[in-house]
Parts: C-alpha cells; sequence; structure tokens
C-alpha cells in the first residue's frame, strides 16, 4: 500500500531537449532550492448531451488544457539551476520540464509529469526578514508524458566494470554480459586464444538474450576480436594485415590503376598480337628444325 505523499520529497527537473520522452533521461538536472510546491491544474472541458428517449445523459469530454506552473526557487545568482532559468527567460527558449514526486527520502519509485514549455514571466520577492525568492511562470505547450517509473540505483566504482582495475575492484569477466559494461577476457579462459588478457567492452539487448563484444589484446601484438550472440570470436583484420593480405589501390599494371576491373593489351606486356605484327629485333635461338 502507497504511504502518503509529502511535499519535500518533489522535485523539478529541467531538460533542454523538447524531443526527450523518457522519465530515467541522463539529461534531467534538478532545479535546487524550490521555494513552494509547483501546482500542476489540467483542465477538460465535458459536454453534456441528453436525448429525449433516454433516461440517461451521456457526457463526452472536450479539449484538455493545462494552466501555467509556477517555479518558485530560493533565488541564488550563480547556481546553475538558476542561471539556466533566467537565460531562458532571456532568450525565449522552448524547454522541458519533469515535476517528480516521490513517497520518501528513500523511494526510487517517482510520480511524475513531463511539460514543454516556455518561461512567460518572473517576478522576485523579499524582504529583510524573508528569503529572496524568485517566481518562474512556466507556459506548458505540450504534455509529453505522466505516470510512474522506477530510477535506477546509482552506480558504484567496480559495478558493470566502471573504474575496475583488475587489482582492487575487479573485472567482469563473464563469458555471457548480463548488462552493457566494460569486459576482461583472462588469459586462461577456454574462449581465450591468444594466451594473453583481452579488455573491451559489451552491449546487451532484449534483456541480456543478445549481445555484442569487442576485445584487444592487453599486451604484445595488438590484435582486435569481435563477437555476438550467434558467433565465436573472430579476428579484426588491422591496416598492416590488410596490407600485406590485398594489394593496395594505388598499384596500377602498366599505369592502369586497380580501382575497377582491367583489360590488358599486347602491348601492355610488350607482346605480339594474335593478328601478327613486325618483330624489331633479332630472334635468337639454340637450335631449330622444320618438319
Amino acid at each position: 500500500m502507497s504511504s502518503i505523499f509529502h511535499g519535500g520529497n518533489t522535485y523539478i527537473f529541467y531538460n533542454t531537449d523538447v524531443d526527450n520522452v523518457q522519465p530515467n533521461s541522463a539529461d534531467y538536472k534538478n532545479i535546487d532550492q524550490l521555494g513552494a510546491f509547483p501546482q500542476v491544474k489540467i483542465n477538460s472541458s465535458n459536454t453534456t448531451l441528453e436525448t429525449y428517449n433516454d433516461e440517461w445523459v451521456q457526457v463526452l469530454s472536450g479539449n484538455m488544457t493545462i494552466d501555467s506552473v509556477s517555479i518558485v526557487v530560493h533565488y541564488i545568482a550563480d547556481n546553475d539551476s538558476h542561471i539556466y532559468l533566467a537565460n531562458a527567460f532571456n532568450d525565449g527558449n522552448a524547454f522541458q520540464i519533469k515535476i517528480a514526486l516521490y513517497e520518501s527520502s528513500t523511494s526510487l519509485e517517482q510520480h511524475y509529469i513531463i511539460l514543454n514549455g516556455m518561461i512567460s514571466s518572473y517576478q522576485d520577492s523579499s524582504d529583510q526578514n524573508e528569503v529572496y525568492d524568485r517566481t518562474y511562470t512556466f507556459v506548458p505547450t505540450k504534455i509529453v508524458s505522466r505516470g510512474t517509473a522506477t530510477d535506477p540505483a546509482n552506480l558504484r566504482i567496480g559495478d558493470y566494470g566502471v573504474g575496475a582495475d583488475g587489482e582492487v575492484i575487479p573485472h567482469v569477466e563473464s563469458s555471457i554480459p548480463s548488462a552493457n559494461s566494460f569486459i576482461k577476457v583472462p588469459a586462461l579462459r577456454s574462449d581465450n586464444t591468444v594466451g594473453v588478457d583481452m579488455g573491451g567492452i559489451a552491449f546487451t539487448d532484449n534483456g541480456g538474450d543478445k549481445y555484442a563484444q569487442i576485445v584487444a589484446t592487453s599486451e604484445g601484438q595488438l590484435n582486435l576480436y569481435a563477437r555476438n550472440t550467434d558467433t565465436a570470436w573472430t579476428e579484426i583484420p588491422l591496416k598492416s594485415d590488410n596490407d600485406s593480405y590485398y594489394v593496395p589501390m594505388a598499384r596500377t599494371v602498366n599505369g592502369k590503376a586497380l580501382s575497377s576491373n582491367i583489360t590488358l593489351s599486347p602491348t601492355d606486356v610488350s607482346a605480339l598480337a594474335l593478328s601478327g605484327g613486325t618483330l624489331t629485333g633479332a630472334l635468337n635461338g639454340t637450335s631449330g628444325f622444320v618438319e
């Protein structure tokens, strides 16, 4: 059962990306020092229809509108979030806010509404006995989404290989990654065919059911390998390998570039044509006979 909400667990975040639809976007930044609980009022016009042969009245929902939202802050001139709000007003920039309400200070469940809009005005208020407050009037132009979402847990050093050093903090060494991560393929692991440690990154999809990995040798000769859900480790040729395997694009045959198929003529190789020609030099031989 949900607990009673407390206004102190309400936050307003801003985002410069008005195309964002994700409540857990990493681009959200907190607006510091809120001075009042934000109120969001959504209005819906209704139309009542009566028919002569029906004892019931039909009610049809009409257009939905949303009132302006007051963002009140205990104003701090050099605070980054307060500077952003001031600049957004001065420049007339559209941006996005998310109003999130948590059930407790430790809860990860946020009940949110995301709005696109812009600041139409602001007002300062204070006296010698009160905190200096600034109230921004945010005029919504679109309700992006609303609902409940779970905040992702905070990452610690070592989670998914973040900040791992292979000594104090171990690397991720699982052959099948459980999440996007920095990984290590130990030299003694059965699928390691090069005999030295390899390190790289892993990408997972579909809840970890599908994955792709790319790694490089940590010492000695540089080698790159990649694998995915359906393929074993496959070496990725380096430039030095390609140079030894393939003819360089700058190579020519008798001045003909190898960028496409070429046709050689007898003159290209200093040969007589099948149709005949003139031999300008001496024809020498050690022996000859005529049948």
